[in-house]
């Protein structure tokens, strides 16, 4: 395939035009850091009575679609999720135009306590409760069952397993002891799988 001197010339002039914006973008990039890390220094100094490390401060200023943070236990992610709602605020956005997600309602619960120490008041959610949330803003109705009602059918198939003891079996195979007999039907597969369903 032949390639002419002005096509090469063209190609070689864009390759280099992206190059330059790329590193224009880069350094401005790393200006805008600079300037957001000096100008909320006195917030980042103390967030929640704790510093944070300067990787943490990094993440909270970067401005991108999405951000990764990959770190281990007690490793403080959540002390910097905290500190980048307080930042956005501080920013001029809005705790309602916020989203905040967690996996579990414990780590939901003391996210939302912490905030509520730093007078936020915003609701943190789980995924599960965020999907809740869009369905029922949808116009479906979400039924949950209730938390009794596993424990309504393990009673009413002790009774009724009691009842079969009592009437089919001879009186040296009944058991009156309803704990054991609860015991053995918790760990039926049928009941493994209707609490799973639950």
């Amino acid at each position: 395939m032949y390639i002419s001197k002005l096509d090469r010339h063209i190609y070689n002039k864009k390759h280099i035009i992206r190059k330059i914006t790329k590193r224009k973008m880069k350094k401005n990039n790393q200006r805008y850091i600079k300037k957001e890390l000096n100008q909320y220094k006195a917030l980042f100094d103390n967030i929640n009575g704790h510093s944070l490390d300067d990787t943490q401060r990094q993440i909270i200023v970067t401005d991108e679609d999405s951000t990764l943070i990959v770190a281990g236990a007690g490793s403080g992610k959540s002390l910097t999720i905290i500190g980048k709602i307080i930042y956005l605020i501080k920013k001029g956005i809005s705790p309602e135009n916020i989203l905040v997600l967690s996996f579990t309602t414990e780590a939901s619960n003391n996210l939302k306590k912490i905030l509520q120490k730093n007078n936020i008041n915003m609701d943190v959610m789980t995924f599960h409760k965020l999907g809740r949330q869009i369905i029922k803003r949808n116009g479906y109705s979400v039924d949950l069952v209730p938390s009794h009602v596993l424990e309504d059918i393990i009673e009413k198939t002790v009774k009724n397993c009691q009842e079969i003891l009592k009437t089919n079996s001879p009186k040296s195979y009944i058991t009156t002891d309803l704990s054991e007999l609860k015991k053995i039907i918790l760990n039926t597969k049928d009941v493994k799988n209707i609490k799973k369903l639950l």
